[in-house]
């Protein structure tokens, strides 16, 4: 799948995103998928590129768990890397299939930190609003 997008804000200025993303289906409970997205910023004047490859398990009717490697760059580096990571993602559907409460540990090198690994916790609620 294909998205592209373009928008306009007054603090930012001109943005555009281009997304490709391919997904394969490897049983009824496991697919992995691969993200290319690159961003433009009028304001910062260069691209930043992400590439992730992510493995989703559905565990059971509540549960799932994503597994994602990634890294960023940015022209503004010469298009070298600013940032490699690993992810693990674990989501319970708490109401339907619209509310979901995540948990992500999260494990990353930055090129600012000289490549020293650092970590992160996430809580969150993802609420999403479609048809």
């Amino acid at each position: 799948m294909f998205n592209q997008e373009f928008a306009y804000f007054h603090d930012n200025g001109w943005e555009e995103t281009s997304e490709l993303r391919l997904v394969r289906q490897v049983n009824e409970r496991t697919n992995l998928s691969y993200l290319n997205s690159l961003e433009f910023q009028d304001r910062n004047n260069y691209f930043s590129n992400l590439q992730l490859f992510t493995v989703h398990r559905k565990i059971n009717e509540k549960w799932s768990r994503d597994f994602r490697l990634g890294a960023i760059y940015s022209s503004q580096n010469g298009g070298q890397a600013d940032r490699y990571f690993s992810q693990l993602n674990f989501y319970q559907k708490v109401h339907e299939d619209w509310v979901f409460f995540a948990v992500s540990p999260e494990l990353y090198y930055d090129r600012e930190n000289a490549w020293k690994s650092a970590y992160a916790l996430n809580f969150r609620f993802d609420v999403y609003f479609s048809e």
